[in-house]
């Protein structure tokens, strides 16, 4: 698998502790400091497994934004009952997601 394959099956397996190695240190995401954005997965993804009525057999989906990113690429990841906990844009560059993940 290479490195954005690995960040697509993290975010699918809730495994926060891939994402921070995987995710580049001194970058934003989502306009926050690297640090704070997996700060506040780790509880959105706790909440998540604490969830009972929440399937979390997340699989990446990819779309297009039709809102303030329009017609760039994203992901929304959607569990077997057809709910996303998250739909994001990732900007990529040849091997690797960078910024507005």
């Amino acid at each position: 698998m290479n490195k954005k394959q690995l960040i697509l099956k993290a975010f699918e397996d809730l495994d926060l502790d891939m994402l921070d190695v995987l995710l580049n240190d001194g970058q934003s995401y989502q306009d926050v400091h690297k640090e704070t954005f997996v700060a506040e997965l780790k509880s959105y993804f706790d909440d998540l497994r604490n969830d009972r009525n929440y399937k979390t057999d997340f699989k990446a989906v990819q779309g297009m934004c039709t809102n303030c990113s329009k017609g760039k690429k994203g992901f929304s990841f959607v569990n077997s009952d057809g709910e996303s906990f998250m739909s994001m844009v990732f900007e990529e560059s040849e091997d690797d997601y960078v910024d507005n993940l």
